[in-house]
């Protein structure tokens, strides 16, 4: 039943959780904010007079779900003592692992992005995601100074560069491959995670020391 009383902070907290589930089981676009409003037990004239709408609820969502991938995948590779190149090496890999585990959360960055495609909306979700995604990228940039320090990684003339492409790239194709796994097994004889690794192991290969 819906809640009559409840907090601004509750009404946020439950829009968030409700939006999270059906945003990754869903998507965006088949996801309207009253469905939303439903999930979390909410009055919708409770959700028009306080609530985040749906862009806010996206950017949101999103947002989390990468800030919570990145900072799991940094803890994991703080128990890795080793070098620069093997780092950064571990690091790529368990960004697929990730990706590679979570099918529903790369849909949800597909139609992210292709909805997404123009100026973003002036809301402060849609910053916080700006300095998460930035955050990955600064993780990779000090992995890759890291290995250039003690010399298992050489010839990087633009570190940023180098790994806003090793970023991009990996990404990139996870968002191709895996959903459709199957697919372009059948296709192309060839699996999409060897194809996604051999492209890890060209690249970093070419780079170390």
């Amino acid at each position: 039943m819906p809640r009559t009383s409840i907090t601004e902070t509750e009404i946020r907290e439950a829009l968030i959780t409700a939006a999270r589930e059906l945003f990754l089981e869903n998507g965006i676009r088949a996801v309207e904010i009253k469905t939303i409003a439903e999930k979390a037990g909410l009055h919708r004239s409770t959700l028009y007079r306080h609530a985040m709408d749906k862009n806010q609820l996206a950017f949101y969502v999103v947002e989390q779900e990468m800030r919570e991938l990145v900072a799991l995948d940094l803890e994991r590779l703080n128990a890795l003592p080793s070098r620069g190149y093997d780092r950064l090496e571990a690091f790529c890999h368990l960004l697929l692992d990730d990706f590679e585990s979570r099918p529903n959360l790369l849909r949800l960055l597909n139609e992210f992005d292709a909805i997404y495609t123009d100026d973003y909306p002036d809301i402060p979700e849609a910053n916080d995601y700006v300095i998460t995604m930035q955050r990955l990228h600064h993780s990779t940039v000090q992995l890759v100074l890291e290995g250039l320090a003690d010399h298992s990684l050489t010839n990087i003339p633009d570190v940023s560069a180098f790994s806003n492409m090793l970023n991009n790239t990996i990404l990139g194709l996870s968002l191709r491959f895996f959903p459709r796994e199957k697919h372009y097994a059948e296709e192309q004889n060839a699996s999409g995670r060897k194809t996604i690794e051999e492209f890890i192991r060209i690249t970093l290969s070419a780079v170390k020391a």
